[in-house]
């Protein structure tokens, strides 16, 4: 009799090591962190959540922002720099007009996307 194949869920990779990729996306969580850490954005909000649906791909929400913000893997120390930037040259991204309504994607270099 054949075993029933594991349902596919986000939190289930298939193919992979599991543990090893888990791992993996909780070392780039805490490093993504510690980079939002040190801007001052970080002492104006506060962070209600951290996904990771990929292992490239980390979005953060905050309580005070109606959009998501979208990190990459390659250097979060540029893309929290670039992220406070933005902080500071929109009025803190206050909801009374944020530059943002749906996302603010973080993983294009020095071309930020916001939609």
């Amino acid at each position: 009799m054949k075993k029933p194949k594991p349902k596919s869920t986000p939190c289930t990779p298939v193919g992979r090591n599991s543990s090893k990729f888990l791992t993996d996306l909780v070392d780039a969580a805490k490093a993504q962190g510690a980079a939002f850490q040190r801007t001052d954005m970080a002492g104006h909000v506060t962070v209600s959540e951290i996904a990771a649906p990929h292992e490239d791909h980390i979005r953060m929400y905050c309580d005070e922002l109606p959009f998501e913000i979208r990190w990459g893997r390659r250097d979060f120390v540029n893309e929290a720099h670039r992220l406070d930037l933005i902080w500071r040259e929109t009025g803190h991204m206050e909801r009374v007009d944020p530059p943002c309504q749906e996302y603010l994607d973080l993983r294009f270099g020095n071309e930020p996307v916001c939609r």
